[in-house]
């Protein structure tokens, strides 16, 4: 997957554990052994090399948005893809982070299927219920096979789904997590006639937020030709605005490019611009993981949790057999 797409530019550093060696493949397909205990600097990671600690995993540091140097361990090889050329394709003025989200990373990480699902499902869902997890770590297996960026690895952002945020966890928690994850690693969901599907999820709940924005602010947002003068709910998924003409904006867009928790329920022209009212976080489609958490407490298992927020699909053993055994494992690891 594509890893520290929302880091800042500044440069990525990269180690072993103390005392642990790194090897290194250059660009020509050629192996070397560092020496114990040396890094790479910020910034020196090559284009076209694979880092790999065969002991432990791969320390990266790297800058915070604060400016700070932060280190988190990853388990499996990195490698530099640089992107291709071109800025991310959009309908509005993208943020800063939502613009590098969209363009993914140039540190794609190397690791096992079961790895990825473990890490994520507790930087989605750390303190999640059991069953609340095996159907996390199902959906997730199967975002791999749909892929957000072309023929690019998935990334680990909101933008396709949190992975390596899960360093603080303790050790009987994410132990509890993998012997959950482990249940159903030998299931898959089955992709439909046309392969695998994009299957959503979000945090959900039902807690109240309030938010105003200024008509200028909604204009530059949204890359609109003058300040909006009236903004409506067509639908769920659809609001309208009026700013000299009537535009159709996805309600998503709209509380992303604005900041907002989620999609607003209810908009309110003010004095000076819009108040915004709504519930819960996130983009309201897939599994909410609020309600399937509350569900899981009533006693639900997982495959309810899976039909209940995604009627269509089914679940199936993981092909083939063998290979499953292996993709799946989940590995050694904190």
């Amino acid at each position: 997957m594509q890893i520290l797409g929302l880091a800042p530019p500044f440069g990525v550093g990269a180690a072993c554990e103390e005392g642990t060696p790194m090897l290194v493949r250059d660009d020509a397909g050629a192996w070397r052994v560092e020496r114990p205990g040396g890094a790479v600097a910020p910034g020196s990671l090559a284009a076209g090399f694979t880092y790999l600690c065969p002991a432990g995993p791969i320390v990266l540091a790297f800058p915070d948005s604060r400016g700070e140097t932060r280190r988190r361990p990853y388990w499996g090889a990195l490698r530099i893809e640089p992107l291709p050329p071109g800025e991310p394709e959009s309908s509005v003025p993208l943020r800063g982070r939502s613009a590098r989200a969209r363009a993914g990373s140039d540190l794609v990480l190397a690791t096992s299927e079961g790895s990825y699902a473990l890490s994520s499902a507790l930087s989605e869902l750390p303190n999640g219920r059991a069953e609340t997890l095996k159907a996390l770590s199902l959906v997730l297996r199967n975002n791999l096979r749909a892929g957000r960026h072309g023929g690019r690895p998935v990334c680990d952002t909101t933008h396709c789904e949190l992975y390596g945020h899960d360093e603080a966890v303790p050790a009987w928690q994410r132990a509890r997590a993998r012997a959950a994850l482990a249940e159903v690693a030998s299931l898959e969901i089955a992709p439909g006639p046309e392969g695998g599907a994009w299957l959503p999820f979000f945090l959900g709940g039902r807690e109240a937020w309030r938010e105003t924005r200024t008509a200028a602010a909604v204009e530059e947002a949204l890359g609109l030709d003058a300040p909006p003068t009236r903004i409506v709910r067509i639908d769920s998924a659809t609001v309208e605005i009026t700013a000299g003409v009537e535009r159709a904006f996805p309600c998503e867009l709209l509380r992303n490019q604005l900041r907002l928790l989620s999609c607003p329920e209810t908009i309110t022209s003010t004095a000076s611009g819009f108040e915004f009212r709504g519930r819960g976080e996130g983009h309201g489609e897939g599994m909410d993981l609020t309600a399937a958490e509350s569900a899981a407490a009533q006693g639900a298992h997982y495959p309810d949790l899976l039909q209940r927020f995604y009627p269509a699909i089914s679940l199936r053993p993981t092909e083939p057999p063998g290979a499953a055994q292996r993709s799946n494992a989940l590995p050694p690891g904190p």
